[in-house]
């Protein structure tokens, strides 16, 4: 994602792809940034509404969906 920073708080949609490279994609949902992880600045973890936990994602890997 390179368009805009996501900060904490920030409302995504996240993708989640099969770990075999090929870019299919095994789940999808909206949640919330919680926080980047450190010493990986392209990661963040995200609050996942549809499963109720948290979980790393690349920033390929999010959509920025508010405005701020």
């Amino acid at each position: 994602m390179a368009k805009s920073a996501l900060n904490n708080g920030c409302l995504v949609k996240w993708y989640e792809e099969y770990a075999d490279g090929h870019g299919i994609i095994k789940d999808a949902g909206f949640g919330l940034i919680v926080e980047q992880v450190q010493h990986h600045p392209d990661y963040y973890r995200v609050y996942r509404t549809k499963h109720e936990d948290v979980l790393c994602f690349h920033n390929a890997n999010l959509e920025k969906l508010n405005n701020e």
